[in-house]
Parts: structure tokens; C-alpha cells; sequence
């Protein structure tokens, strides 16, 4: 009697076994969340656990062992390998997946971080121009030496064009669209063009107004022979 209700126990457990196998092998088939994949799984080696022991109390109670009882453990034994074989595999693979979709989102997190930060830059730059340039029209009105000021604006000026193209550079770098990327990379262009403008009218302005030439005509010079174009730019609307 009591080892019928061992037996019985077995056949439970397989019973229990089975349809754990095949909910988890369904769920890897309807493609559900690593989560899950991952809990139904630990529940799944739990079973077989269970399976092995309950064949183990078994067969120390019978007096003859067949061939049959060591068939059907191993059967049991090769549906728990096949399963986990395809789990392990199956997990392998979404850990991968979530990575790289971490990645991505992180890529684009960033990438859209640098394109607020590089209009923000570019916007500062265009900014410090129309000040340079003022200061230059003003000196030429008001005959003020102003060299030494430009000369530190020119440098602020070099710095700022730099960062700017780093920034530029970082962020079309993570740009995955081809003809997007294309068209990104020329957004550099009429800032770098507006500072070689400037940067030339501050070169031009320093050399005239050097300390080997007279003020008076330093102020000749820049009124007859500088024709600096005042540089128009789009109204900002504070829109990035």
C-alpha cells in the first residue's frame, strides 16, 4: 500500500512536471518577458527536482526494479534537458536584446542631449559675433583702442567655434540614419563661416590699429579701406 502511494505520488509529480514544461515552453514561443521566462523557469527546475525525488522514494521501496522505471526517469530526464537546453538559449538571447535596446535608448537619450547642447552653443556664438562686431564699428566711430579686448574676444571666440564642433561632431556621430547624417553634418558649416568672418575683421582691425601706426591714421585706414559686412543672422525665438 505504501508503495503504490509512492507510485501514485510519482505520477503526480510527472503529471505536474509535464505541464509546467509546457507552459514554459509556450511562453517562450508567444515570445513573453524575461521576467516571466526567468520565474516559470526557476518553477520548472523545481518540478524536476521534485520528479527526481519522488522517483528516488519510489524505487528504494520497491523490492524488483524494472527496466521500465529507469525508462521513464529517463525520458523525464531528456524532455528536462531539451527544455532547459531551449530556455537557456532563449534567455541568452533576450538578455542580449535588452542590452542593446538599453543602448540604443541610451544613444538616443544622449544624441538629443548633444543637439539641444550644440544649437545652444550656436546660439552663444552668433550672440558673441554681433557684440565683436559692434565693438569693432564702435571703435572705428569713437577712435577707442580696443586691440587688446578683441584679441581676448577672438580667443573666446576660437574657443566656442571649437566646442561647438565637438559637440556637432559627437552628435552626428550617433546619428544611425544615413541621409539624416548627411544632412546633419552641413549644419556646421555657416557658423564656421560666420567665425572666419569675424575672426579676418578682428585680424584687420588689430594689424591697422597696430602701435607703429598713428591713431589718426589708424582711423583713416579702417574708415577708407575696412569694409566689413555686418553679418545677418535668423531672429532667435528661443525655439531649440
Amino acid at each position: 500500500m505504501y508503495t503504490d502511494e509512492k507510485k501514485k505520488s510519482c505520477a503526480q509529480a510527472k503529471r505536474r512536471f509535464t505541464r509546467i514544461g509546457n507552459n514554459l515552453q509556450k511562453s517562450i514561443d508567444d515570445d513573453v518577458i524575461l521576467k516571466t521566462i526567468e520565474s516559470r523557469y526557476n518553477i520548472f527546475k523545481d518540478a524536476w527536482k521534485e520528479v527526481q525525488r519522488k522517483h528516488d522514494e519510489y524505487m528504494e521501496d520497491i523490492t524488483e526494479q524494472s527496466d521500465d522505471e529507469e525508462e521513464w526517469i529517463n525520458i523525464l530526464n531528456t524532455t528536462f534537458c531539451d527544455i532547459e537546453e531551449r530556455t537557456d538559449a532563449y534567455i541568452e538571447k533576450k538578455i542580449k536584446e535588452n542590452e542593446r535596446e538599453r543602448k540604443y535608448e541610451g544613444e538616443q537619450k544622449h544624441a538629443e542631449e548633444l543637439k539641444i547642447h550644440r544649437e545652444q552653443e550656436g546660439v552663444k556664438l552668433k550672440e558673441q559675433i554681433e557684440e565683436i562686431q559692434k565693438l569693432i564699428h564702435q571703435a572705428i566711430d569713437n577712435k577707442s583702442d580696443i586691440c587688446e579686448a578683441l584679441k581676448k574676444e577672438d580667443k573666446q571666440l576660437a574657443d566656442r567655434i571649437a566646442s561647438c564642433e565637438r559637440i556637432h561632431l559627437k552628435y552626428v556621430t550617433l546619428i544611425k540614419d544615413h541621409q539624416e547624417k548627411e544632412e546633419e553634418k552641413t549644419w556646421i558649416l555657416p557658423l564656421i563661416n560666420l567665425y572666419s568672418k569675424i575672426s579676418s575683421a578682428i585680424q584687420i582691425f588689430i594689424s591697422c590699429n597696430s602701435k607703429d601706426v598713428t591713431r589718426n591714421n589708424d582711423t583713416t585706414n579702417m574708415k577708407n579701406n575696412l569694409k566689413l559686412e555686418r553679418l545677418r543672422f535668423n531672429t532667435f525665438d528661443g525655439d531649440l
